[in-house]
């Protein structure tokens, strides 16, 4: 009787076992380890155009990054992520401080731990535009009781006036032009005092020709200097479409008033196939809406005249 009881019990064992493995178990305990990802980070755009004060768009690159990972920028500040993915962080950052190579640090969230802090960018100074000089130089001074031009070392200019532009920074030193890329002269040129880029004239029949010339009722009516800008956009001069006429300061800033009547009173050389004559500005004249104010490069002088009436224009868009 005894070693029956004792079959019963073993043969109730195994069948438990049995039931136990059937049913997807084990009569043993087992641990499941899940694998863990490191985040990295292996790239960082731009890495050069970012500019002291000016707002950029950042992207960090990477695999296995948080969806909550940000990151700061070395003396600057940085705006929430527009896109956080696990490969890919997006945030605008204003650069600050002075000009270097600045640290880009990844963080697993704002104020978390850090991922990886060895990219960096170059962040450049920004632009201060300066007040370019009249190209006056240093023997076109005037003198008491006479409308010649003398030395301004002279003592009868000094004694007229000590401050005349021909003694303060005589000729064309205080004006300073480069070409924009690869693009000929006869496509743009850039002042390199207030960062403006101007648009270069032809001398080929075609759209930007040297002798077309348009009124300036800005309506963009054909033949007019507002359907001319619309059609240089389209062309994507210079790789840009936000050209637009100039105002009639920024146009004066252009004139070398060294150069004498008839001119053209401009540096031909940055400023290939310009005409002595009149060109139009965006500056309205304030006492009749009819006209407009323009600029002659025969003479240098600023002036004003019916929108009706057909001068030249170059055209001008925001540089540095």
């Amino acid at each position: 009787m005894k070693k029956k009881l004792q079959y019963f019990v073993h043969g109730v064992a195994l069948a438990a076992t049995l039931l136990l493995a059937a049913c997807g178990g084990s009569s043993s305990t087992t641990t499941t380890t899940t694998p863990t990802t490191t985040p990295t980070v292996s790239a960082v755009t731009p890495a050069t155009s970012a500019t002291i004060g000016t707002a950029v768009s950042i992207t960090v690159t990477g695999a296995n990054l948080p969806l909550t990972a940000v990151f700061t920028l070395q003396d600057g500040t940085c705006n929430s992520p527009t896109i956080n993915s696990a490969t890919t962080i997006t945030q605008s950052c204003t650069p600050g401080g002075s000009a270097g190579t600045k640290t880009i640090t990844v963080l697993t969230a704002s104020g978390g731990t850090v991922i990886d802090a060895s990219q960096t960018i170059t962040v450049a100074a920004a632009f201060v535009a300066n007040l370019p000089d009249t190209g006056i130089t240093d023997q076109q001074c005037y003198q008491a009781g006479s409308n010649t031009l003398v030395s301004c070392s002279s003592a009868g200019a000094i004694a007229l006036n000590d401050q005349q532009d021909g003694m303060i920074t005589p000729g064309t030193s205080g004006m300073s032009y480069s070409a924009v890329g690869a693009y000929p002269l006869t496509s743009c040129v850039q002042d390199n005092k207030t960062g403006l880029i101007w648009e270069g004239k032809t001398d080929d029949g075609g759209l930007r020709d040297k002798d077309n010339t348009y009124t300036n009722y800005g309506d963009s009516r054909t033949g007019d200097a507002s359907a001319y800008v619309t059609a240089v956009n389209a062309t994507s001069l210079c790789g840009y479409t936000d050209w637009r006429l100039p105002t009639a300061d920024e146009l004066q800033m252009i004139v070398d008033y060294s150069i004498a009547y008839p001119g053209p009173t401009i540096n031909s050389t940055w400023f290939p196939n310009t005409v002595g004559n009149a060109y139009w500005s965006a500056s309205p004249y304030a006492g009749a809406s009819s006209s407009a104010w323009g600029v002659n490069f025969g003479y240098g002088n600023v002036g004003f005249d019916y929108r009706n009436d057909s001068y030249y224009v170059r055209l001008v868009r925001a540089g540095q």
